[in-house]
């Protein structure tokens, strides 16, 4: 059963050797339409949170989980420009790893890199002739490895039962690139450990993973 104790919370896992990661959901309604007042509410939890955070070197990893995408490529869908100008710079500051999200009608992985240290500058995205199809979209192939710190990470995952969408693989910006996408039916595992986290997607039906994405702690 779904146990959610309030409308954005967050929860510590224990992953071996005494190191943690932490995983923080949050309420994107409120975050997209709601009143100004609520939002600024949870906007400063999350902070706190993740300042509480910061300097434990015992977490590994910080994800966080929300039902709107901040980028996605999805014929419908499309980026959220509220959370990429209000949430993204705050998980940037902190050094987020991951965000898992909903909501698109497809599987897509986006990673918004940090160039020189610093986070993206916010990029609108513009109206214009997307092309738009059903192919799978594979910038590096079945699997992409990364280094903590490079970016952070959007992991979409929304492809369990409604319509599809159809990608449309240049409806991005500057400010994350699309790494993955196809409108199959499926879901992702994620695994962790200390030095690495990894998500698998998978269409529905098979017993491989047809793409992960890998991002580890130390090089090797």
């Amino acid at each position: 059963m779904w146990n959610m104790p309030n409308k954005y919370y967050n929860l510590t896992f224990d992953i071996g050797q005494g190191k943690k990661a932490i995983m923080i959901f949050l309420d994107s309604c409120i975050l997209d339409k709601n009143t100004e007042e609520s939002f600024l509410e949870q906007e400063k939890w999350l902070k706190i949170v993740l300042e509480n955070h910061e300097n434990d070197l015992n977490v590994v990893w910080k994800m966080v989980v929300v039902n709107i995408p901040i980028w996605s490529a999805g014929m419908i869908q499309g980026d959220n420009e509220e959370l990429k100008k209000n949430i993204y710079p705050i998980l940037y500051e902190y050094k987020v790893d991951v965000v898992f999200v909903g909501k698109g009608n497809l599987m897509q992985h986006f990673v918004s890199r940090y160039e020189n240290g610093k986070a993206q500058e916010y990029k609108i995205l513009p109206e214009g002739n997307y092309q738009c199809n059903n192919d799978i979209f594979d910038l590096y192939g079945q699997a992409s490895d990364w280094i903590q710190g490079q970016g952070l990470h959007e992991v979409l995952q929304g492809a369990g039962g409604r319509d599809l969408e159809f990608t449309c693989w240049n409806k991005t910006t500057s400010m994350a690139d699309l790494v993955f996408s196809l409108n199959k039916y499926g879901f992702s595992e994620v695994y962790i450990d200390t030095e690495k986290l990894q998500v698998n997607y998978f269409v529905l039906g098979q017993t491989q993973a047809i793409y992960s994405a890998r991002i580890f702690k130390f090089y090797y």
